[in-house]
């Protein structure tokens, strides 16, 4: 297994007035791990085992996210992008892999922002998945797909009270 991961926070305090509010968080995650599945199968009279290579299950090769954000005085709000490689959801070792079951790739964007009323009291509202991306799973490649799925956008509004 071989993993790479990269990441920046920066806030761009070092500029004037309203406009150092502003930052950014991006970070990005390579692994690359291999799992070798063994597959018999008879050719005539003979037992063939041949091993198959694929990834880890439910790992995916790359992932990512950039968050843009502003935070000044009493006000947070965050976009935040967030980007998932495909990957292996279900092993099919007797027929191999051009009948793995992969999760494909998707963006997803949420959105968040905070008022805070005082120290203790702090207003929220959370939205998730903005775009609906859908969720879709296939076996071997793209043309054969097995669900397609949408969750539609899910948020909350609330309030926040800090006790203690």
């Amino acid at each position: 297994m071989l993993g790479l991961e990269l990441g920046i926070n920066r806030r761009f305090d070092f500029l004037p007035g309203f406009w150092s509010g502003f930052g950014v968080e991006a970070n990005y995650t390579f692994m690359d791990s291999r799992v070798n599945v063994p597959r018999q199968f008879r050719e005539g009279e003979e037992l063939i085992t041949v091993k198959d290579k694929t990834s880890l299950p439910d790992q995916s090769k790359h992932l990512g996210n950039l968050i843009v954000f502003y935070e000044k005085g009493k006000f947070m709000v965050r976009l935040a992008g967030n980007y998932r490689g495909r990957s292996i959801n279900a092993i099919n070792q007797n027929l191999g892999k051009d009948y793995y079951v992969w999760t494909d790739s998707n963006f997803t964007l949420d959105a968040s922002a905070t008022f805070a009323l005082s120290s203790k009291i702090k207003f929220f509202l959370e939205l998730n998945n903005l775009t609906n991306e859908p969720l879709k799973q296939y076996i071997g490649d793209k043309r054969r797909i097995t669900s397609y799925e949408w969750y539609g956008i899910k948020g909350q509004l609330g309030v926040r009270i800090d006790i203690f």
